[in-house]
């Protein structure tokens, strides 16, 4: 019923097998995207299956990683989520009640954890990366991410402005998302993603989206 899609570039094995092992005894599917990360010797044991996308440049691009990701999809829902990311034990049951319901966006507030694995703080609703939940048709619909935003940075903010321009509603669900500390990945583009995100732009875009 439900799809769970993360991207992974050179992560700290711990954070990510504890991602993975939060959501194990939960009814989802998921499919993990690395995009040109140097050490893939512990995917196997970590990961049931990822998909590894050779990246001839030396740009990660978060948008394409979570595109590629989808054609896989096979499910009526799909979550794009971030696999520093632990969930409660019953996120999947109580993300189902919300999702099902017609033209609705499920987005979730984070509890952050310290460099000691503690919580200290809930995380403002000021961004839509924790999770972005949706029917599968939708992001068919208007081809996914838009993969002109490069690296990481307000890709999250358009999906969830045309979602929101195509008439869905969204809802946040209660803390069930512990975020795992770690440093602040790189953002060399983020400037060039805000005069992007500025831009009016149609609600379809990406001829060829999540190509390989």
């Amino acid at each position: 019923m439900i799809t769970m899609i993360f991207t992974i570039k050179n992560r700290d094995r711990q954070r990510a097998e504890n991602c993975i092992n939060s959501l194990k005894d939960q009814d989802c599917k998921i499919i993990v995207v690395d995009y040109g990360s140097d050490d893939l010797s512990w995917y196997s044991e970590v990961f049931k299956g990822f998909i590894a996308v050779k990246n001839d440049t030396e740009h990660f691009n978060k948008s394409r990683a979570y595109n590629i990701g989808f054609r896989l999809v096979t499910t009526p829902y799909v979550v794009f989520s971030d696999i520093d990311n632990i969930f409660a034990p019953n996120f999947i049951d109580r993300l189902k009640e919300e999702i099902v319901k017609p033209k609705t966006l499920v987005l979730a507030q984070n509890m952050d954890l310290n460099e000691k694995g503690e919580v200290y703080r809930l995380h403002p609703k000021t961004g839509y990366g924790s999770i972005f939940g949706i029917d599968s048709e939708w992001i068919r619909k208007v081809k996914g991410y838009d993969e002109n935003y490069t690296y990481w940075g307000k890709e999250d903010d358009d999906m969830f402005l045309r979602a929101k321009e195509d008439g869905y509603e969204h809802v946040w669900l209660e803390p069930l998302i512990k975020h795992q500390w770690h440093e602040n990945a790189p953002r060399p583009t983020l400037s060039d993603n805000r005069r992007y995100f500025e831009q009016k732009k149609p609600l379809v875009r990406n001829d060829k989206w999540g190509e390989l």
